[in-house]
């Protein structure tokens, strides 16, 4: 699959905001026509909302009717699991629809939409209630997949697909005594804890051999296994329900254990309710009816159109390169592209990163990209990290060096980071590999690593929602000062949850813009190093004396041999201890001490650096290696002070403004930093051994 920097050739947000406020970005300028143009959306879940507001965020008064066909609120099933376990009230699931009085052409109706005239750009409801459309969205979603075995039609047999399955199961929780739940993916080990959470006998059935298996591997499932076993589910894989058993109702359900060939054993489960999660299958029957190209969904192209150039597809109904996904995710990357396209924009869509990174069974999961295993695919590696305490499991796959996936096990704090280089294809190079490999982390951990200032301005922050670093930081620079006020701004945080900790940290942050500790003497020690600098660069080398009877002392240290070891060797010293200073913040376990504390010491190193090498030189530049050793000896100094003064005066900046400039200067002083051990090496070899 293409990567999402290839997906489309703008960017666009996918932040749910008001169009009219400040945080909601530079709204795209469209034309007279493209704002006349009837869109009609069939379909009312995340995606189709999403689009609404993608397109209204660009153009406010486009002319739109949303159509649902269930009698609620739409709302996001991802957290019905959370309703169906009672943590979660039925008003908080809802989704945030175009406020009229921004959006005055903006509609949202309820009807079941039973056909399509395409000749007449029309669509009719269940009413015979005609809708004209200039151009037309599908986003009709899945349905639940249900395998035809005997019994499945008695009373007790439950799918869990929208909220009114939600509402019917919860109901029958009062007289459920035991709930066979069939289907091992998310969907079904979610509901099983769900239902677990009410008191309720839960037994959970896997055809395959493993929990998640399009989603983990043996190792991350095995653990996932324990987890469900832990929390007083019975977990029975590698079998399959043959039929439920009943007369009136729910009796009890046939399993089939399946061995190598055919089906091995047969047993009776007794049980009152059985719950089938056994997948989705996409809504094609629009499609059917109306003769557009489909497949396992909606066919469209990179246009997101179908057969129809005036009908398009997104979500888990959209069929691109052969592909469906049942994730949210990439209906959001779909919503965007579209909203820009029928605004008058050039996107395209290539494909999306399959990405899942959520809670099951209260353990963090990440699974990302191309996680199927295969042994002989020249170039492809896994490199595994597992903790002595066995408590995380991690994996990168890698193809010719570039990440293509990722499964992770426990918490993992650079997840987004993770995904970010993953939908990058970021090379990782031979020495984050050995780290990897070593300490299960890819980055330096910092005392600020969770300060998503930090991060790459791409990141995406909030998986459920699509918000990255840079929509956050816009956010807290246009006025977001509290975790709420991220949350309402950017709909960061009202998904799953999982990254309200890292928007907290950024609200904090930002409610705190005032100068850190132990800047001042950085900033100092900053300039004085870039004075210095320039002293040894500009001002032209010391002569010597004409009398060797009346040589000054200065002249003895810079031109005697003996004085220009002692101060090349405290020099050589200085930069090995600020050079051991600066894993501070890089390597997890060297962590005693006030980070801030090192920082500045790791300055004033610098200073007395740059100073000894005034007194080393004499103010000489030298030839050849001596001089290339020199200029980049200044370079780091200079570098790093800027870095220094950045640092010392972020407190003054935007967020976005102060770590773009931090970022410019650190990774500068880093790239320079790197032919400074080089450098010196040679030239001790060339003063001792040539």
């Amino acid at each position: 699959m293409a990567s999402l920097a290839e997906r489309s050739s703008i960017k666009t947000s996918p932040k749910q905001q008001d169009p009219k406020s400040d945080t909601a970005g530079t709204l795209i300028a469209s034309s007279a026509d493209n704002s006349e143009q009837r869109i009609v959306v069939v379909g009312a879940g995340p995606v189709g909302v999403r689009f609404c507001n993608e397109l209204l965020r660009r153009n406010p008064e486009s002319h739109i009717t949303l159509i649902g066909n269930e009698p609620y609120q739409p709302y996001n099933r991802v957290q019905l699991t959370s309703v169906l376990a009672g943590s979660t009230g039925r008003d908080a699931i809802d989704l945030d629809l175009p406020n009229k009085k921004d959006h005055s052409n903006f509609d949202y109706q309820t009807a079941n939409i039973v056909s399509i005239a395409k000749d007449a750009r029309t669509i009719t409801d269940g009413n015979g209630h005609e809708y004209k459309y200039d151009k037309l969205v599908l986003a009709v979603g899945s349905h639940p997949f249900m395998p035809t075995i005997p019994g499945s039609e008695l009373p007790g047999v439950y799918t869990f697909r929208n909220l009114k399955d939600t509402d019917a199961l919860y109901a029958r929780l009062a007289s459920a005594r035991h709930v066979a739940v069939v289907g091992g993916g998310l969907l079904g080990i979610e509901a099983a804890k769900a239902l677990r959470q009410q008191n309720t006998q839960v037994t959970l059935i896997q055809q395959s051999e493993l929990l998640m298996n399009r989603q983990l591997d043996e190792n991350a499932s095995e653990k996932l296994a324990d987890a469900v076993k832990s929390y007083g589910i019975n977990l029975i894989t590698n079998a399959r329900i043959s039929e439920v058993i009943g007369e009136e109702r729910v009796e009890s359900v046939k399993i089939n254990r399946l061995g190598s060939n055919i089906d091995a054993k047969q047993e009776v489960l007794s049980c009152n309710t059985v719950l089938f999660a056994t997948g989705i299958r996409a809504n094609t029957r629009l499609a059917l009816a109306t003769k557009l190209d489909f497949g396992k969904g909606i066919k469209i192209d990179k246009n997101l159109q179908t057969s129809d150039p005036n009908i398009y597809a997104i979500g888990e109904c959209a069929e691109f390169d052969d592909q469906t996904w049942g994730l949210v995710e990439p209906g959001y990357d779909q919503a965007a592209v579209l909203a820009d396209r029928i605004n008058g924009g050039q996107s395209e869509y290539f494909g999306s990163v399959s990405l899942a990174r959520l809670k099951v069974i209260d353990q963090t999961i990440c699974s990302i990209g191309d996680i199927d295993h295969r042994p002989n695919d020249p170039g492809r590696r896994e490199i595994i990290y597992q903790s002595d305490e066995n408590e995380c499991y991690r994996k990168l796959i890698l193809k010719r060096g570039r990440l293509i996936g990722a499964i992770g096990f426990g918490d993992w704090r650079e997840t987004p980071r993770v995904q970010e280089a993953l939908t990058n294809t970021r090379w990782i190079n031979p020495l984050r590999q050995a780290w990897f490999r070593l300490t299960g982390e890819l980055w330096p951990l910092e005392s600020e690593d969770d300060n998503i200032e930090r991060w790459p301005a791409s990141t995406i922050v909030c998986q459920c929602n699509s918000v990255s670093v840079e929509n956050i930081l816009s956010a807290i620079d246009n006025g977001a000062a509290t975790l709420e006020d991220i949350k309402t701004t950017t709909k960061a945080g009202t998904g799953c949850g999982s990254c309200q900790y890292l928007l907290a940290k950024a609200a904090t942050s930002a409610g705190d813009r005032t100068r850190e500790k132990f800047t001042i003497p950085l900033a100092a020690a900053s300039l004085i190093a870039v004075v210095i600098a320039c002293i040894q660069f500009w001002v032209p080398g010391l002569s010597l004396s004409e009398s060797a009877q009346s040589v000054p002392l200065f002249e003895k240290i810079w031109n005697d041999k003996f004085y220009k070891q002692v101060t090349g060797f405290t020099m050589l010293g200085i930069i090995v201890l600020a050079s051991l200073i600066s894993l501070r913040k890089r390597i997890k376990f060297i962590n005693f001490g006030d980070y801030k504390v090192w920082r500045m010491l790791h300055g004033i190193l610098g200073v007395a650096c740059i100073g000894l090498v005034m007194v080393h030189t004499g103010l000489h530049t030298g030839n050849n290696l001596n001089s290339y050793l020199l200029y980049n000896f200044i370079a780091v100094i200079v570098f790093g002070a800027l870095t220094g003064v950045v640092i010392a005066e972020s407190h003054r900046l935007s967020l976005d403004r102060g770590k773009k400039l931090r970022d410019v200067w650190y990774w500068t002083h880093l790239l320079v930093t790197w032919p400074l051990p080089v450098l010196l090496a040679l030239h001790i070899l060339s003063v001792y051994y040539f």
